[in-house]
């Protein structure tokens, strides 16, 4: 079994500068040795507790229900336990796919394949379903960005060569997504 360091980043929102730096110090230690952290006290408690109850009352839905937001033809939505594959083995899973709604791109860009809007439940269905997890999207993303900063500190003038490279790797990712949603329709 591989451990897992567990980060406590509550220091991350001080305002006190000392604490801050020794934070990220240890986030900063962490990734270099082990790649992965688990990250503790990041004040998302409650918003993920919501989050997981809200998700599990759309997949305790009737499959009918569920099926109203199936993502067909798309990279977003509902789809069902076994319907994707992976190495052309059927995934034993579930879920929704969701991502940025109506950022305005070029259609021939490679990330076009994200862009429009995420079918959402029924309020009917579950009532507070898009509200709390757009709420949890927003949230997670800003503290995404809060622990990248945290390690550009660490990683000082490498920070901007880290940035070009993962930017590159996205657009290549996307790339390909494109290529095989194109090809694969």
């Amino acid at each position: 079994m591989v451990d897992v360091p567990v980060v406590e980043i509550k220091d991350l929102f001080s305002s006190d500068d000392k604490c801050k730096l020794d934070m990220a110090k240890r986030l900063g230690k962490a990734f270099a040795q082990h790649g992965l952290v688990y990250i503790t006290n990041h004040g998302l408690e409650n918003l993920c507790s919501k989050a997981l109850v809200t998700v599990k009352e759309f997949f305790d839905l009737p499959q009918s229900k569920m099926d109203e937001i199936h993502k067909e033809n798309s990279y977003r939505g509902y789809f069902r336990f076994l319907e994707e594959q992976s190495g052309g083995k059927s995934d034993w899973k579930e879920g929704i796919y969701y991502f940025y709604e109506n950022l305005k791109i070029d259609e021939d860009a490679p990330e076009s394949i994200f862009i429009g809007t995420n079918p959402w439940p029924s309020k009917e269905n579950v009532a507070e379903f898009q509200d709390v997890v757009s709420q949890y999207f927003k949230e997670v993303r800003k503290l995404a960005y809060e622990v990248l900063d945290t390690l550009a500190l660490c990683l000082g003038n490498c920070a901007f060569i880290l940035i070009n490279i993962i930017i590159k790797l996205i657009i290549i990712i996307m790339m390909m997504m494109k290529s095989y949603y194109k090809y694969n329709k």
